[in-house]
């Protein structure tokens, strides 16, 4: 192309045209050359800048500069038509005070002997630049949207940056600012940047700023009340978009102080300013507390604002958390990567929770969705089935249980009671609860899958390993997290074969409460319950089988006393203590009552090895857990099972399994002992157990219909029965 330029300019030349760098030559001979296009639009342009030109509108040093520039500009080829006159006509804007973006000429003239000296492909699309934005300062106009900078004083220059793909310095012309306003005119409404400080690069029609106020004007609150200050940001005016990664929010009839965080507009009017998603902008550093936004509440963490709608949220790996007092006392904290700040009503999804109980217990809820009745004070925790992160159930500190409902329901104004159920999901209304110290050798087994190991078992290894490296000085300091390509290759497991696998695997224990992973990082942290679990596997620690299932037709499985600490668990069909002793019960009324260190009190038929016994309706039967046995207190009846008995199984002994199996013994107290409390997992095969030792008189009865027609009545006729 610049060779075709030489050939016109050449042309030209050819035929005694020539432009002299002294002033009044110039433009004589720039006009001379206009006109002999013989093109109207292009002899009116000549005879406008000649006039212009002529009298005076420039100075005589500008008109100086320019004559020389365009002087030689010609010489390099550059046409008189559209080149020079643009280079001319582009000064005479700059100058006019009409104009509603103004710079000196001698900066605009000093910008174009750089750029012909560094990049002369680049003055054309530069003149032509300033002839469509200095006059009415458009940036750009389409049919949804105009950008335009208000008017200002601008100075033009050169900004240098270093290219990311070449690594080299390039320079490009642009405006720079000084306090003026970027507006965005859509919907029939102006949006406004305000006192901005920056530069406009003509070449990509961006505005860099180093200062300015954003609003929240076009939703209905005063500039005053809401806004940002912006300490950087981009806004690119080729489509409505501005963003601020460090920007101060002033809400000063909300937020005790301003707050530091990052800052973005798409520039949309929504219908609804309540509906509207932006301006918006969210907390990146400190945190913020407030008290009573809601009442009985108290917010600690970041904070978020898009549009009108405020939230909370975390900040970095800080998690906000939320305080709900009832009576002056806290009873509910939240931890939260995010919460609609609602005043009528507080929901958030896969949040933690922590309930603090009148009598110093704490139910710790690890993954749940919350909904909070400000009004009423009503906390409803719900797990969503089919979001497997809340697969977790919530612990009981006081219970020592983990327990997996649909629902958690507690007012803790009104009730005295707290509410367990599955009504959220009608399609399945069942609950779990089962001991801390669970463990099922099938399970663990479930979670290796395909994969040459088991996650939990190589994770386990690997901090066996690293902690038998540190020196016993420094055994505080083992780190407990790891990373999943460190566990493969502690194991000899070929990464490139099973890496994917195995980190799909980890999402998956993940969802179980063995530990937390973060796939990005690859970074795994142990949780307590990967350690139980691990021991358990590895025979390093006893565990038990204590697992309960209920199963409700109206979708209550459980309530928690708040005055006397018992959970009433119903639909329970059986509670097996220690299925290789055969110790189970199957309550009365399909109902057990859960105590301090998951002991239980309960009424029903005790199945103790080769005998039952049977209580009811009073519970007179109790688990203690920590001793591992059921104590029972003056129960209906005690009878054998002879068939339990593989001798009687085989036939031998019929009479003798007869008369057993008749037999009735009632008034029994004492207890089963089912094993070592330091084997309540029953690896340790001990034949004797379980045990029963009756403590107290028992008595057999012969009153009954089917006897002599009910002669033998309990006091006339009765055996009784030493402690056996």
């Amino acid at each position: 192309m610049r060779g075709w330029l030489a050939l016109a300019g050449l042309s030209l030349w050819a035929q005694g045209v020539s432009l002299p760098a002294d002033p009044d030559g110039f433009g004589v001979a720039l006009k001379e050359a206009l006109e002999r296009f013989k093109r109207p639009d292009i002899t009116q342009r000549a005879q406008a800048f000649f006039s212009a030109w002529e009298t005076g509108d420039l100075s005589g040093p500008e008109k100086k500069a320019l004559a020389d520039l365009g002087s030689r500009l010609y010489k390099k080829g550059f046409k008189p038509f559209p080149d020079i006159l643009q280079f001319i006509e582009a000064a005479l804007v700059l100058k006019n005070p009409e104009t509603r973006v103004r710079a000196p000429v001698p900066q605009f003239v000093a910008l174009s002997e750089t750029l012909f000296q560094e990049s002369p492909t680049a003055l054309p699309r530069f003149w032509e630049t300033i002839l469509r934005f200095c006059p009415e300062g458009v940036v750009n106009k389409t049919s949804v949207f105009t950008w335009r900078i208000d008017r200002s004083e601008g100075r033009l220059g050169l900004y240098a940056y270093i290219d990311s793909a070449t690594f080299e310095e390039k320079r490009v012309p642009t405006f720079f600012f000084r306090r003026t306003n970027l507006i965005c005119t859509t919907g029939g409404v102006d949006i406004t940047i305000r006192e901005a400080d920056g530069f406009l690069n003509l070449t990509t029609r961006q505005f860099v700023g180093t200062k300015g106020k954003a609003d929240w004007s076009r939703l209905g609150i005063g500039f005053s009340e809401l806004y940002c200050e912006l300490d950087s940001f981009v806004v690119d005016m080729n489509r409505r978009w501005l963003y601020s990664p460090r920007a101060t929010l002033h809400y000063g009839s909300f937020l005790p102080h301003p707050v530091q965080g990052e800052f973005w507009d798409d520039f949309t009017m929504a219908s609804d300013p309540l509906k509207a998603q932006s301006p918006s902008f969210r907390m990146t550093q400190g945190t913020i507390e407030i008290k009573e936004f809601i009442p009985n509440t108290t917010y600690r963490g970041g904070f978020a604002l898009r549009g009108l709608t405020k939230y909370g949220s975390a900040v970095g790996d800080t998690l906000a958390e939320l305080s709900v007092y009832a009576r002056g006392k806290e009873v509910m904290r939240v931890y939260l990567e995010k919460l609609a700040f609602d005043p009528k009503k507080l929901v958030a999804n896969e949040v933690s929770v922590e309930l603090y109980l009148p009598f110093g217990d704490t139910l710790f809820y690890p993954v749940t969705d919350l909904i909070y009745d400000v009004t009423t004070q009503d906390i409803l925790l719900n797990r969503n089935r089919k979001n497997p992160r809340t697969r977790q159930g919530f612990y009981s500190t006081y219970h020592k249980m983990e327990m997996l409902f649909d629902a958690i329901q507690w007012n803790p104004v009104r009730d005295t009671v707290m509410r367990f159920t599955a009504i959220i999901d009608p399609r399945g209304k069942y609950g779990i609860v089962q001991s801390i110290d669970y463990f099922n050798q099938r399970e663990y087994e479930s979670y290796k899958d395909i994969l040459p190991v088991n996650p939990i078992g190589a994770i386990y290894r690997l901090l066996q390993e690293r902690e038998k490296q540190q020196k016993p000085r420094r055994r505080r300091a083992i780190r407990t997290y790891i990373l999943d390509t460190d566990i493969l290759k502690s194991q000899g497991v070929d990464l490139k074969t099973y890496l994917k696998p195995f980190q799909m695997r980890l999402e998956d224990v993940e969802t179980y409460g063995f530990l937390r992973y973060d796939p990005e990082t690859g970074i795994v942290e142990p949780l307590p319950k990967l350690l139980r679990w691990a021991q358990a596997a590895f025979g390093q620690k006893d565990y038990d089988a204590l697992r309960i299932f209920s199963n409700t037709a109206d979708g209550e499985n459980a309530r928690l006393d708040l005055q006397n600490k018992e959970i009433t668990l119903r639909g329970v069909e059986a509670v097996v203590f220690a299925d290789s002793h055969i110790v189970e019960i199957a309550p009365y009324k399909r109902t057990i009552y859960l105590r301090e260190n998951r002991s239980m009190r309960m009424a029903g038929r005790l199945a103790a090895g080769k005998l039952d016994l049977y209580s009811w309706p009073d519970t007179r039967m109790q688990f203690d857990y920590e001793n591992f046995k059921v104590l029972f207190f003056n129960v209906d009846s005690l009878k054998f099972r002879p068939e339990r008995d593989p001798l009687f199984r085989e036939g031998k002994f019929p009479r003798v399994a007869r008369s057993l199996s008749t037999l009735r013994i009632e008034n029994v107290s004492g207890c089963v002992y089912i094993d070592l409390p330091s084997n309540k997992s029953g690896r340790k095969v001990i034949p004797y157990y379980s045990v029963l030792d009756c403590y107290s008189e028992s008595y057999k009865y012969w009153e009954s219909s089917a006897i002599q027609n009910n002669q033998y009545t309990r006091d006339r006729l009765y055996f009784e029965l030493d402690p056996f």
